[in-house]
């Protein structure tokens, strides 16, 4: 009894002194105020100059004790770029900086730890330290030059946190294996091995945008978990190896993609263009909407300083019309890129809208994963120094190290019931949300956007109203006669039956995406739905289109987008080209609102969204079949409005 109020004497003791003792911890002080002034040495030049942190000799459980240095690229430096994932907020750890401490997030903490030299201070680059995240001035000078530290780096360290390798990997330094090591590696070593690469590849490290410049604009890059580490081509190597063998992988496909891209870096081309690489790497996360533009400006081949302008103060609609004047600058002369524009919009919004969240991870099972530890991984170790006479012998250890693993796996299991499991979060995509008509619309200058499309199609005939089709049996049995009347030929009836059938269940199966806009463009501004109309048109072309479309008028489709335009002939003007020997006259066109049509279906497509062009040479100077290319420069207020509302990419 004396001992259970002793033990509550000594708890209550000890909540009362968190209680009222203050914590040690500092958070690192506003930029505003002096002691910020002391932390942060001035930069003689923010747009040529960084901050560099000395981290000074030590090991194990030793404080971290630091100091920040000012210099200029024109001193020539020599430091270590740290490229890794800031971590969860709530998980803070303290440092000292010059003699003050400061708190910094936990992973940062250990990537600290295990990357410091136990004699000697070593000097790094690390961006939530050297440049004052508090103030937004400094961080719109200094972001637009983190491509070129890291280029200038001697090497960028990639932490991808604590990892325990498999014995295997240690003793037989699986890392440069030799010839008659391969098959062990591939086959019984490979039972330890996988696990090992499984959870590196799935660190969310590998989400990060800002990674794809810190990896690609590296000259060197090694690979560190843990206390252990791997030079890139290495690290790159086990990977590929692992994805032979899982080759749905989503995790191994990332990052072998990023291999690709900075395998590409001297190639030149169209790898390392800014649409490019924010089509590629579309779907990394950021904490920032901005990051998900600016973390890409500084690689951008076809980018340059001013092109466009770091401003983590103005709006996100104001970042999309940036980069929508920045790709129109580059397509003066390029077809190829007024072919992509309005694909190339809808992604630049889809980016800049999209929003995160996190969910409990979900991790693979492996029979053989205990962080390295396993009678298994010391056999396949071993396998090769321990004296066995013959394969028996080798069956039987092989059979017996299994057993022992089996039951190791069992204890973990049991435990599990006893003990609470520790999880990780991981990051995810929310499912996307009708497009706000008024974030896009009115704030940047979006005039004279070259973008191509292909007229495909003429409205012949005007059916019954879409909710009229879904809401009697009668009106569809209706529609299907009515194609018995225009098409009177049997094999073109039951072609177009099908691709009724197709429209019917889109209509009948709907997304929030695919009907939300196709309304004209004099209903703009208004809040009620229109009432949608069916049609059929030439080349037996189905869909559904606003109510102000008639007869006659063209239907225009733009490559990769779901999104068709309806255009109404305004008057002819004479052309630039010269054919026969006579001047070439030019219709223009009014674009009067957005459809969604059906088309032919290619073998193995689904076919139940709206018809989406995948063909660039359709687009092209010389286009196939009897189609009409359409130059959108000639339509500027009509296109304004097209590519700022509607025509959008889902």
């Amino acid at each position: 009894m004396i001992l259970f109020w002793v033990v509550l004497l000594i708890f209550a003791a000890v909540a009362l002194a968190t209680i009222i003792v203050p914590s040690s911890k500092s958070i690192v002080p506003s930029s505003k105020s002096t002691s910020a002034d002391r932390l942060y040495p001035p930069l003689e030049n923010p747009t040529s100059g960084l901050r560099l942190l000395v981290v000074q000799p030590g090991k194990g459980s030793q404080p971290i004790k630091c100091t920040l240095e000012s210099s200029t690229f024109f001193e020539k430096p020599t430091y270590t770029a740290l490229s890794y994932t800031w971590g969860s907020p709530n998980k803070t750890r303290t440092i000292k900086v010059d003699g003050r401490k400061i708190e910094i997030r936990d992973n940062l903490y250990n990537a600290l730890q295990h990357i410091r030299n136990p004699k000697q201070p070593i000097t790094l680059w690390v961006d939530a330290i050297s440049i004052n995240q508090n103030d937004v001035n400094e961080k719109n000078q200094q972001v637009p030059l983190m491509a070129f530290i890291y280029s200038r780096s001697v090497e960028v360290v990639v932490w991808l946190g604590s990892h325990k390798s498999p014995d295997y990997m240690t003793t037989m330094n699986a890392y440069h294996y030799h010839e008659e090591h391969k098959i062990p590696l591939q086959e019984t070593a490979w039972m330890s091995i996988e696990p090992f690469i499984y959870r590196l590849t799935h660190e969310e490290y590998w989400k990060r945008a800002w990674i794809i410049q810190e990896i690609g604009m590296a000259t060197s890059i090694k690979v560190l978990f843990g206390k252990e580490h791997l030079p890139w081509t290495n690290f790159i190597d086990l990977v590929r190896r692992y994805q032979a063998r899982t080759p749905t992988d989503v995790a191994a496909n990332r990052i072998l993609k990023l291999a690709s891209m900075r395998e590409s870096k001297y190639a030149g081309g169209e790898t390392y263009s800014l649409s490019n690489l924010l089509d590629t790497f579309r779907d990394c996360f950021c904490g920032v909407q901005h990051d998900k533009v600016y973390a890409f400006l500084g690689m951008a081949n076809d980018h340059f300083t001013g092109d466009i302008t770091v401003n983590y103060s103005q709006p996100t609609s104001s970042i999309y019309s940036d980069v929508i004047q920045f790709q129109n600058l580059h397509s003066s002369d390029n077809i190829e890129t007024q072919i992509g524009m309005l694909y190339f919009s809808g992604l630049v919004r889809r980016l800049l809208s999209r929003e995160s969240g996190l969910k409990k991870k979900e991790k693979k099972s492996f029979l053989f994963d205990s962080q390295g530890d396993s009678w298994m991984s010391w056999w396949a170790t071993n396998q090769f120094t321990i004296s066995l006479t013959d394969d028996d012998n080798q069956s039987n250890a092989f059979l017996g190290f299994l057993m022992l693993d089996g039951i190791a796996l069992l204890f973990r299991w049991a435990v599990s019931f006893v003990r609470t499991p520790k999880f990780e979060m991981t990051t995810f995509w929310h499912a996307s949300k009708p497009e706000d008509v008024a974030l896009w619309h009115g704030d940047g200058d979006l005039e004279g956007i070259k973008i191509r499309g292909v007229i495909v199609s003429l409205v012949e005939h005007i059916g019954p109203l879409e909710r009229d089709i879904l809401g009697t049996f009668e009106t569809k049995e209706r529609l299907r006669a009515d194609l018995a009347k225009v098409f009177p030929r049997k094999e073109d009836l039951v072609k177009a039956i099908g691709r009724n059938e197709r429209l019917m269940d889109i209509l009948e199966h709907p997304s929030p995406s695919r009907t939300r806009n196709i309304i004209s463009f004099e209903a703009a501004r208004s809040t009620e739905p229109a009432s949608l109309r069916i049609f059929v048109g030439s080349d037996m072309t189905m869909g559904v289109v606003p109510p102000n479309v008639k007869v006659g008028d063209y239907i225009c489709q733009f490559w990769n987008s779901t999104a068709s335009a309806v255009l109404r002939n305004r008057d002819q003007i004479a052309g630039t080209g010269v054919e026969g020997g006579d001047e070439k006259s030019v219709w223009r066109y009014e674009v009067v609102g957005r459809a969604g049509i059906v088309r032919g279906v290619e073998k193995g497509e689904e076919g139940n969204d709206w018809d989406r062009p995948g063909k660039r040479e359709v687009f092209g100077e010389k286009g196939e079949g009897a189609v009409e290319l359409v130059d959108f420069r000639r339509y500027r207020s009509s296109l304004r409005i097209a590519l700022h509302i509607y025509f959008q990419v889902v």
